[in-house]
């Protein structure tokens, strides 16, 4: 996973048309086959879900949700895998799989990974294993699958989401037996990262769009971009993305070494946890600053002919796609459960040495290294609550989640502000995220820690740093419909 791909899927997908849906799938297909230790595989299907070539290209799917859920898939899965009958079939295929998937995004894809219950002495497996179907036979008829229909949904209509039968779908054996969901899940974490770039390239859209009608709208006699409280509002979406975007990059960081096989237990430690962190912390942001950033527009932004409510409905699926947030909340605390704490740990002291660092080579990071070395004390502290009151964990993954978050888009901020030597926007980036985001910090320690002098001037200094100055793209650009053209 290499930031190339990154910058190129963060400059694609606002304008994709959901296109990244199946290339994330396709993306984590790849990864799941290229570990797979199946020959077969191997030569036949690795180089089509990587080829450049778009003859031989294929896209990915992945078929887990069924009609009992989607988020508790070892629990809910009902379709079952029976043997093939030897010489009965293509020499590719094990099994033939029969149930229903009810939510099967990307279609018209080319392949896809499904979970199912081997029939074992006659009865379905307790563990699901995971299976490699293709869904057209070499004569391009459909593989003993029928489309039941096409989902009817609150967005993403542009990609084809289905409810499909696999009526006796010729499939092959992917995983061990039993050993579906742990397979699945390399798939799913790459899927993970995915969703939040299309999540942040999502803000960065609808903020682009904003800044560019602020400054032709006029309003009491002079543009929306000189009107401070506008420009305060396009501060706060900023720093948001920014941050974001952070993360984001971080976590590529981090699978890219251990995609190469480089890096270290204790880089895997936080892979592991800051992966859900992320797309949680992403998929709710998004609908958050696109909600406010349509609001920014005002009356366009409601109106159909613009495309841009297109932006808010496809925005909706982030935090559902790949786990809710709550869901997302139950896997970070169960990664640190299952590394016994470790990746807490990891995660904390990481950041917590990184900050203390750059706070020792420039003294005016002092302040705001305090104050997140502090709040990363305070997430260990509360975990040991957890420990000791069952009910208390759950109830407070969530917010937890978003604190894991906050610090370490804090220590990140930290860790831009000394690569620019301080420069003042990125100090002014800082300054508004500890502000507004590292809320869990006691009132007592923030006054403790951090110089808040913040007053109202200051912030609004911060404001204008951050958005900088707010000027028309050129106008031959339109991408926008008819009612937004006339009015601008």
């Amino acid at each position: 996973f290499n930031f190339k791909k990154i910058k190129y899927s963060f400059l694609f997908q606002p304008s994709s048309g959901l296109y990244g849906c199946p290339l994330a799938m396709t993306d984590g297909a790849a990864r799941v086959v290229e570990l797979s230790g199946d020959n077969w595989m191997i030569e036949n299907v690795l180089p089509r879900l990587l080829s450049r070539d778009p003859s031989k290209f294929w896209t990915s799917g992945q078929w887990m949700t069924e009609r009992a859920g989607g988020s508790d898939v070892s629990g809910a899965t009902e379709t079952i895998a029976k043997p093939v009958e030897t010489g009965a079939c293509q020499g590719w295929a094990t099994h033939r799989l029969y149930g229903v998937k009810w939510f099967s995004s990307a279609t018209d894809c080319d392949m896809s990974l499904a979970l199912a219950r081997e029939i074992i002495d006659d009865q379905p497996a307790k563990k699901l294993t995971l299976f490699f179907v293709k869904l057209r036979n070499d004569d391009k008829s459909l593989n003993n699958i029928e489309i039941l229909r096409l989902k009817n949904k609150l967005g993403t209509k542009q990609l084809p989401t289905a409810e499909l039968r696999l009526n006796g779908a010729l499939a092959r054996k992917v995983s061990t037996s039993g050993n579906g969901v742990k397979h699945i899940v390399r798939m799913v974490n790459i899927t993970r990262i995915w969703n939040s770039i299309s999540a942040i390239s999502g803000i960065r859209r609808i903020l682009a769009i904003s800044r560019d009608y602020s400054a032709r709208r006029i309003a009491f006699s002079k543009p929306v971009s000189q009107h401070p409280l506008h420009i305060d509002l396009l501060s706060r979406l900023e720093v948001q993305f920014r941050g974001g975007l952070q993360l984001i990059f971080e976590i590529c960081h981090l699978l890219g070494r251990s995609e190469c096989d480089i890096s270290s237990e204790e880089e895997e430690l936080r892979l592991r946890l800051l992966i859900p962190v992320s797309k949680l912390f992403t998929g709710r942001k998004a609908i958050n600053c696109v909600t406010e950033g349509i609001e920014s527009i005002g009356g366009q932004g409601f109106v159909e002919d613009t495309g841009i409510p297109e932006i808010l409905r496809d925005t909706h699926v982030l935090p559902i796609w790949e786990g809710t947030t709550n869901i997302l909340s139950l896997d970070v605390l169960r990664a640190i459960y299952h590394s016994n704490k470790k990746s807490l740990d990891a995660v904390c002291s990481y950041y917590s040495e990184k900050v203390g660092r750059a706070a020792r080579q420039f003294p005016e990071l002092l302040p705001f290294a305090s104050n997140i070395r502090e709040g990363l004390s305070q997430l260990e502290t509360h975990f040991n609550q957890f420990i000791t009151e069952p009910d208390l964990q759950e109830s407070q993954a969530q917010r937890f989640s978003f604190c894991i978050a906050g610090c370490v888009i804090a220590a990140l901020f930290i860790d831009q502000a000394v690569e620019s030597k301080c420069a003042p926007a990125d100090m002014a980036t800082l300054r508004k995220w500890m502000f507004s985001e590292l809320l869990f910090v006691s009132a007592s320690s923030q006054s403790k820690n951090l110089p808040w002098t913040y007053d109202v001037k200051t912030q609004y200094q911060d404001s204008v740093l951050i958005v900088g100055k707010i000027e028309k793209t050129s106008d031959s650009y339109r991408p926008f419909g008819p009612s937004f053209r006339s009015m601008l």
